[in-house]
Parts: structure tokens; C-alpha cells; sequence
């Protein structure tokens, strides 16, 4: 039954595959097909796997009668032929689809239908004339060659070109100071999770990701990025989506990229996504160049012929438990057991945060705790990490007086005190420090007369101060920086702006325009606000180009209500810390929606209600939003406001209905100002309704809209 089953499937499946080859330019195959060649991955090993037991049946041939043996040999390349034909013809459907290119596909789809015509000859033989034994085995070697080299091409399809021979070929990397940090750091990144399917064999969306030609071409959808709204670029928009969503990249069951690796690509789009930069062509103050370090540790260590590790990994369990919103463990490297820790948020950092590291001390050689509240007292529990290799310090509440007891970490080679309070005293904890490598100091109380000192102090240590421009070179500042630690400031606080260079002019506006270098307001002290406040700055210095303008929104703290109940949930994880998100005085990043300082909605409307012990008259009602256009965060269609003393008769005070974008812009944080009547109520309903099709000028077109909110503030009269 099986053998007639096989000769008719392989004669009429030979005739179909011709079929296929010779009109496929001419052929369209419907959509419902598409599920069975995109099975042609999963069913490809079974005639691989079933065939090759050709090759051990002779060993087997003693042992048992000559007609079992007949028979054995008979049922496998039956069984080989049906899914052999079957495989290739899910393949053949699988290859209509976009983004396959030409030659090797072609290549791999005749070798792959002359497979299956030499399985076909050795059925035949089987059945026909089992005693031509030299012929039997001549096509049984043919058939092991083609499969072979279908297998190959097929492979560099999926894989890329050289994949099966390019662990064992001497591929050395080009020194640091020879290669583009785009090469050393961004490249791999792409490798890992991008070029399976974005390369010349395989560009999906017609975008081929393995060149730097291909990355500035882009694809079907557009270019990669923007630089002038880096924000808003494509690749950054598609990395954000949630992962359901079909236009999320990687698509969903791929490799996908962690958040130091998203950090990593945005921070070098925004500082410009140069190819050809070199790692000392970058300031030490470049985000980019500071996300950097850990890939480049990754990378000289996957150079090494030797792992540079060799003490026992942590437990899946362990590292499970640790990670979370606020804190990320991650391994340092591929089948390393040395470990990277980073802590996030500033607002919500507690001291346990960095002791229940602890538990990984004896795997953790990179810990990052930049613009954390990190205090002196902490470093005993920092200098338990005693195989810790790089330490980042950076913006922390430390002022350097117990540094000293980082000598129990012998391995320490990297720290950075970068914007600390560390001033000369340094100099007992570098002392204690043998093994210390390279020191950022820059924006601290170190000078450069004392760097001038400490350099012949400790000749094995590098010193970083900040980029030192040539006195030829002509080159722009950096936009002014926002001092205070919140957006929503406290009654009578002050606006304080600054800039880390000496002798920088900032000037400023309040009226939306942009400002320029001669009549726009300088800042010479801190700037006293109302309500809410946009501010726009501008760095200036002779010498040097103006920087790029940087915006802040600037919300003053209102009357709070003593309560706050949601009628309708948030969606999905993003439900920050309950309805006290938004009267909790604290402001989130729109480009960190996941943050627990947004709430977010999108199958109904925000419908919060907030509710006050006595009723107070209120004349101004603020709404906290967000704008991410790439991750479909819109502003709110419709904007509603209800008063009343008991929840079942309140009544509509007003409501806006907001313009709406008209194209792609920045990622950022904005708020409506609802005024009206004063009106004295214990109650007051906002309802923010989400978008219901995204316009039309969107990747998502059609797609329901978020809207995410962090805080809603209430001013009277």
C-alpha cells in the first residue's frame, strides 16, 4: 500500500514540481496556501533524518532475513520520497512570498526537485530491480550529494552566506582603534537579530540590512531613520510595537532585542547613526559611547581564543527573579557565565534593589548605577561584588569619602564618577586600587591640576575629562540640561536650567518661538513658572557652534484630591502603580511608556474620577499625556470634563477635541489646559477618549490608538 502510495505521489509530484519551476513567474499562489509553505522549515529535517538510515540498514543486513531487509529498505525510501516531495512543494509555495532573492533560491529549488527525482529513481529501483545493486547505490550516493548541497544553500538562505564554515575559518577582528564603533558595537547587534531575514538572500520587505547601503536605502516602508526626529524613525517604531502586533521587529518568536541593545541603537541614531565614526572621534559625555562599553567588553571577549570566565554560571531561577521593570541582568557574553547588572529610575530606587544582587556577586563583572541615589554608605555593599570589572557611577549622590573599600574588588579595571560630588580626596581609594585601568571624572570637583598630578601618580591609569576640542575645530554644544529632579514642581519652586561648560550662555523662551543668540531672554537665574510652562533653550559660546534646541514642559503642582478611582482598567501591562498614578506628583519619559509613571489605555477611555473631602471651587483641570506616534501613543480624540457632588448626577462642564498630527513628530510629553467656569464640586470625571483608527499617513493605519497619562492636575481660581 505504502509503495503504491509513494510511486504515485513521486510521479505526480515530480510532474507538479516541473510545473512549478517552469511557470512560476506566471503562478500567484493564494493566500490560504501560504500556511503550508511556511511549514516547509518544521518538515524539512524528517526526509534528512529518514533517509539517512539508508546508511546504517547495511549494518543491519546480517542480522536479519534478506526479506525483512528487502522490505526495511523498501518502506524507508517510500516514506524518504513522499515527504521528500511534499517538503519541496511547501518550499516551492514558501518562495513565492516577498523578500527571497533570485539566485540562491533558485539555485536551492532545483537542487531540491532533483532530490527528489534521484529518490524517485531509487523507489524505482527498489521496487523494479533490487538486484542492480551498483546502479541502487550509485543513485543512493547521488541522492546523499544533492541533499547535501540543498541543505547548503538552503542554510546560507536562512542563515547567511559561509554559515555552515565560518565558526572554523580564522575571522579576526579588525583592533578598536582601527574599526567604526558602528562596526564593533551596532553591527553584531544587527547580526544576531536582524540579518536571518534582511540580507541579500533573504531581504523580507526588500530591505537588506548586510551592507551599508542596504541600512541607508531601507525598504518597502521607508528609510530607517530620521535624524532629524530620530524618535519617530522607523526601526525605532517597529522595535517598540508590542510584540503581537505583525509589524513588530523581530517578528514574533525571533530572537528579539533586549532594552540595553534598544538603548544602545537609539542612542547612536540620535548622535547621528555615523558608519564611519571611531571610538576616539566620540566626547566621553556621548550617551552612545557610554551604552557602548559593555558590547565592547562582549566583543574583545568573544575574540579571545580562550573564555576569559571560567567560574560556575548563575541558575536560570536566579537570574529570572532579578530581573524586572527596574532592574535587568544579562549575560555578559554568549555561553558566558560572567554577568551585566543595571538599575533604572531614579524615583523608585531602594537600597535592596542593589543587595539582592548579592546573589549573583560571585558572577557579576559590570554594574551600572548611573543618576541613581547611590550614597557613600552603599560602597561596602558595591565592594562585595568582588569580581566586579567595570563599575558606573555616574550622576550618583556619592562624594567619594569610602571609594577605598573598592579595593576588595581586585579585579576593578573601569569606574566612573562622572557628575558626583568626588573631589581630590579621590586619591586615598586610587591608592587601594591596583588594577584600576581608566577613571571618568569629568563634570567634578577634579581639575586638571590635579589630574596633571595623579597622571604621573599612577601612570597605569587613563584619565577622562571630557573631549578637549582641536583649537581649529569648530563644533556644537550640547543643548542646556534641565537641573530639577521632577517636571511637576512644588509651589514656589523655580525652573533651573545649566550647562557643564564653563562660559556658556543659555538663553531662553516661553512663547513657543525658538530661541536665537541675540534677543532671546539669557538665563541668569532660575525661572519662576505658572500652571504649566514650556521652555525652550538654546546653548551659546564664543567659539563654538549653538547648540540644538532643547524643549521642557514644566508643570507646577495644583490642588491634589484626596482620591482617585478608574471606572474603566488600564490595558494591558501598563498600569503603573494604580489610579494614584495620576495624582502622584511624579512625571513620566514618553519614550519609557512602560515606566511605572503611565497609565495606558486603548479598548476604552481613560474615565477617572477624583474626589475631594469638601468641595472646592476649580477652574482649570490639566491633562498629562503622552505622544509616541511610533508605538501608536496618540493624543486623545476627545477630551471630557464632569463635575458634580455624587457620581450618579454629575454633569458636563466642557470638553475639547484636540488637533490632531499631520505626520510623524517627536516623542514627548504634553498636557491639555481645560479652563472654564469656576465650578465648586466634591467630584470631577476626566474622560480621555483613545483615537479609534489611527490616520491614514500612519504605519498603523486603521489600528486603534493608546493613550497614556501620567499625571491630571487641578487649579482653582
Amino acid at each position: 500500500m505504502l509503495s503504491r502510495i509513494a510511486s504515485n505521489i513521486g510521479f505526480g509530484g515530480l510532474f507538479l514540481l516541473g510545473f512549478l519551476l517552469l511557470f512560476e513567474g506566471s503562478i500567484e499562489i493564494p493566500f490560504w496556501l501560504q500556511p503550508i509553505g511556511r511549514m516547509h522549515p518544521l518538515l524539512l529535517h524528517l526526509p534528512i533524518g529518514i533517509l539517512s538510515l539508508l546508511i546504517l540498514l547495511p549494518l543491519l543486513k546480517k542480522e536479519i532475513p534478506e526479506l525483512a531487509y528487502q522490505q526495511t529498505r523498501g518502506f524507508v525510501i517510500d516514506l524518504g520520497l513522499i515527504l521528500s516531495v511534499l517538503t519541496t512543494i511547501m518550499g516551492l509555495f514558501l518562495a513565492q512570498e516577498d523578500g527571497y532573492a533570485t539566485d540562491n533560491v533558485s539555485t536551492h529549488k532545483w537542487l531540491a526537485v532533483a532530490f527528489c527525482g534521484s529518490i524517485y529513481a531509487l523507489h524505482l529501483l527498489q521496487q523494479h530491480w533490487p538486484q542492480k545493486v551498483v546502479l541502487s547505490n550509485a543513485t543512493l550516493g547521488l541522492s546523499f550529494l544533492l541533499m547535501i548541497g540543498t541543505g547548503h544553500v538552503g542554510g546560507e538562505i536562512t542563515h547567511g552566506e559561509d554559515f555552515v564554515l565560518s565558526p572554523i575559518r580564522a575571522n579576526e577582528p579588525a583592533p578598536l582603534d582601527e574599526s567604526s564603533l558602528f562596526a564593533a558595537v551596532i553591527k553584531p547587534v544587527l547580526k544576531d537579530k536582524c540579518l536571518n531575514c534582511h540580507n541579500e538572500n533573504k531581504a523580507k520587505g526588500d530591505l537588506v540590512m548586510t551592507t551599508s547601503v542596504g541600512l541607508l536605502k531601507g525598504g518597502k516602508s521607508g528609510v530607517l531613520w530620521d535624524l532629524n526626529q530620530p524618535d519617530s524613525s522607523l526601526i525605532l517604531q517597529r522595535l517598540h510595537l508590542p510584540i503581537s502586533l505583525k509589524k513588530h521587529m523581530p517578528p514574533k518568536g525571533k530572537p528579539q532585542l533586549n532594552q540595553q541593545e534598544i538603548d544602545l541603537l537609539t542612542a547612536w541614531i540620535k548622535e547621528g547613526a555615523d558608519m564611519e565614526k571611531k571610538m576616539d572621534a566620540f566626547p566621553t559625555e556621548s550617551q552612545f559611547q557610554q551604552l557602548a562599553q559593555p558590547f565592547l567588553a562582549k566583543e574583545m571577549i568573544a575574540a579571545t581564543e580562550e573564555p576569559r570566565h571560567t567560574f560556575p554560571p548563575a541558575s536560570e531561577a536566579t537570574l529570572e527573579k532579578l530581573n524586572g521593570p527596574l532592574r535587568s541582568v544579562y549575560a555578559e557574553s554568549l555561553n558566558s557565565p560572567a554577568l551585566s547588572a543595571k538599575i533604572s529610575v531614579r524615583k523608585y530606587y531602594q537600597p535592596r534593589l542593589l543587595e539582592e544582587l548579592l546573589a549573583v556577586k560571585d558572577q557579576l563583572i559590570y554594574l551600572n548605577l548611573t543618576d541613581l541615589p547611590i550614597k557613600d554608605e552603599e560602597i561596602g555593599t558595591i565592594s562585595r561584588f568582588v569580581r566586579l570589572e567595570k563599575l558606573i557611577l555616574n550622576g550618583t549622590d556619592i562624594k567619594g569619602n569610602t571609594l577605598d573599600q573598592l579595593k576588595s574588588c581586585e579585579k576593578l579595571t573601569s569606574l566612573a564618577l562622572s557628575s558626583t560630588a568626588v573631589g581630590p580626596q579621590l586619591q586615598s581609594a586610587l591608592d587601594q586600587l591596583s588594577s584600576l585601568k581608566e577613571l571618568f571624572v569629568w563634570n567634578t570637583q577634579i581639575d586638571s591640576l590635579v589630574i596633571k598630578e595623579w597622571t604621573e601618580r599612577y601612570p597605569q591609569i587613563t584619565f577622562y575629562q571630557g573631549f578637549v576640542p582641536d583649537s581649529i575645530e569648530v563644533l556644537k554644544l550640547n543643548p542646556p540640561m534641565l537641573k530639577n529632579e521632577k517636571l511637576l514642581l512644588a509651589k514656589g519652586e523655580k525652573v533651573v536650567i545649566q550647562h557643564n561648560l564653563p562660559g556658556t550662555v543659555i538663553r531662553y523662551t516661553t512663547d513657543g518661538s525658538e530661541p536665537d543668540s541675540l534677543k532671546s531672554l539669557v538665563y541668569t537665574e532660575p525661572i519662576p513658572i505658572s500652571g504649566i510652562t514650556t521652555i525652550q533653550t538654546k546653548a551659546f559660546r564664543t567659539g563654538w557652534l549653538g547648540s540644538d534646541m532643547a524643549s521642557f514642559t514644566i508643570f507646577q503642582e495644583g490642588v491634589k484630591p484626596d482620591s482617585v478611582t478608574l471606572n474603566q482598567p488600564s490595558d494591558g501591562k501598563y498600569r503603573g502603580v494604580g489610579p494614584n498614578t495620576l495624582i502622584d506628583g511624579e512625571k513620566g519619559l514618553a519614550s519609557n511608556f512602560q515606566s511605572p509613571l503611565w497609565l495606558g489605555f486603548k479598548k476604552n477611555p481613560l474615565e477617572a474620577v477624583f474626589q475631594f473631602e469638601q468641595a472646592i471651587p476649580i477652574s482649570r483641570i490639566v491633562l498629562s499625556y503622552a505622544v509616541n506616534m511610533g508605538s501608536y501613543i496618540m493624543p486623545p480624540e476627545k477630551v471630557e470634563i464632569w463635575g458634580g457632588n455624587e457620581e450618579g448626577s454629575m454633569q458636563k462642564i466642557t470638553e475639547l477635541r484636540p488637533e490632531q498630527p499631520q505626520a510623524y513628530g517627536p516623542t514627548q510629553v504634553q498636557a491639555f489646559s481645560l479652563d472654564f467656569a469656576p465650578s465648586t464640586y466634591r467630584l470631577f470625571k476626566v474622560i480621555a477618549h483613545p483615537i479609534p483608527k489611527l490616520p491614514p499617513w500612519h504605519n498603523g493605519k486603521g489600528d486603534k490608538a493608546w493613550v497614556f497619562s501620567d499625571e491630571v492636575l487641578f487649579f482653582g481660581q
